[in-house]
């Protein structure tokens, strides 16, 4: 008879160790390049959004495909979904979600943006 063991589990991770991933990779992604530079690596990895929308822009969504973070951010700052306390966007990425909620990028919006 086998017996099969359950992987380990990961303990949960802190607010603070949730904060230090997304703010790597917002920082990951205003290392990129300028706003096309951001948009083309965005639609290299098939990641899309909605316009005017905090919490499900691309920027978000890729915070929460590289990170598994949620987080309500717009063209100044951004937090985790549910915890208070604001950070700065990097300028890049800042001026990304600024170009795209003006409409650019129609590539990296998902069907039913407004």
């Amino acid at each position: 008879m086998t017996t099969t063991l359950a992987p380990p589990v990961a303990p949960p991770r802190t607010p603070e160790e949730q904060i230090a991933e997304a703010r790597a990779a917002l920082r990951e992604l205003a290392d990129v390049g300028d706003v096309a530079d951001i948009a083309a690596y965005l639609a290299q990895r098939g990641i899309k959004g909605m316009w005017a929308s905090s919490s499900t822009c691309p920027v978000a969504e890729y915070v929460r495909a590289t990170t598994g973070n949620e987080i309500a951010i717009d063209s100044v700052c951004w937090s985790l979904l549910g915890e208070g306390g604001r950070e700065s966007v990097p300028r890049a990425v800042g001026f990304f979600i600024t170009h795209f909620d003006l409409g650019d990028f129609p590539e990296l919006q998902l069907p039913g943006s407004p």
